[in-house]
């Protein structure tokens, strides 16, 4: 068996498999078919697409994979048009969009097709994170118990490319857009929306000043806390610890010849696009 189409778009690993989401977008939908292969022990798996096809309707343009931290069985997958689709033992058991969860469709146009969806990911409680792109509620939540919340920010207002979400070991949301980094922290209390902390931050400094970049791409924790964030000129880090209610960076970190404030900018002039720990 081989993988069905060259297409990987997204790839995550889940208890030593690797998991290939092959749909793609950009500020609008490639069109792709919807890819999902997983591969494990030396094999490929390639999910039917038309499991979810046939029992809803066409879900093209995959974004992202999450799986039940409760249960390996239980994952859900996102698209860039159709909304997110929950799967149990490769078997489509609901599709959420604009008709029966809190997800958006872009104002004005065709509410089964346009429920843009950036990425997801699992929280330790449980909670399905998403980002939703171009609607006021960037920020959408599908709690443990079955019960959607959803979260709007004047600053990260109708973004065209909201985009991944990662979730540090502190519990904030880090979600790379076309204006910056976002970071918003709802301090584990996802109904009182009256502690919640945000901030996007469209720049960053190192000791020479602000780092010049015209788009972020990827950001991931390390095991000792780092969170590391792909851009168009190389690669930084800064410490989760530095993220703090003040909602600024001021760490200094230690350098070879100076002291670096806030990031260490590696591999400058080049894209990442993806970074694994």
């Amino acid at each position: 068996m081989y993988p069905k189409r060259n297409y990987n778009y997204f790839m995550t690993m889940h208890d030593n498999k690797l998991l290939v989401i092959g749909g793609g977008r950009d500020t609008d939908r490639w069109g792709r078919r919807g890819t999902y292969m997983k591969y494990e022990n030396g094999e490929w798996y390639n999910f039917n697409e038309n499991e979810i096809n046939n029992k809803f309707r066409n879900f093209w343009d995959y974004t992202g994979i999450a799986i039940d931290p409760n249960n390996p069985d239980r994952y859900f997958i996102s698209s860039y048009g159709e909304g997110i689709v929950e799967l149990k033992n490769n078997e489509a058991i609901q599709l959420y969009d604009s008709q029966n969860s809190t997800l958006e469709s872009i104002a004005k146009l065709d509410p089964l097709h346009y429920v843009r969806i950036g990425g997801i990911t699992f929280d330790k409680n449980g909670n399905l994170w998403a980002t939703n792109c171009e609607v006021p509620s960037l920020l959408q939540v599908l709690k443990a118990n079955g019960e959607w919340v959803k979260f709007q920010s004047s600053e990260l207002a109708i973004s065209y490319k909201t985009d991944k979400i990662t979730i540090t070991s502190d519990n904030r949301k880090w979600i790379n857009c076309d204006q910056g980094i976002f970071i918003f922290n709802e301090k584990g209390t996802i109904d009182d929306k009256s502690d919640d902390e945000s901030k996007l931050y469209t720049t960053f400094t190192d000791a020479n000043g602000s780092i010049d970049v015209s788009g972020y791409y990827c950001v991931v924790e390390d095991k000792t806390g780092q969170v590391w964030i792909g851009t168009s000129r190389g690669l930084s880090f800064v410490g989760i610890q530095e993220i703090v209610s003040t909602k600024y960076l001021a760490n200094v970190l230690s350098g070879q010849t100076t002291k670096m404030e806030n990031l260490f900018n590696l591999l400058d002039g080049e894209k990442i696009n993806a970074i694994a720990d």
